[in-house]
């Protein structure tokens, strides 16, 4: 894919994938954070959120996935 992209793309097709790919990286390395910190401090509602994400087994069966 990428060498498609550098053969018949332009410079900003190529900037956007490798771009693509460090917007990634970020989102996984502020992932990887968010859960140690959860792990040491525990979980909190952040203000002005009106209430947490339902845990799966609290979902209804009615609007659980199949």
């Amino acid at each position: 894919m990428v060498e498609e992209i550098r053969q018949e793309g332009n410079a900003e097709q190529m900037r956007n994938l490798f771009d693509s790919a460090e917007h990634f990286l970020r989102t996984w390395e502020r992932t990887l954070e968010s859960s140690a910190a959860i792990e040491d401090n525990g979980f909190a509602v952040p203000a002005g959120v009106l209430r947490a994400a339902p845990k799966p087994n609290l979902i209804p069966a009615t609007l659980a996935r199949p």
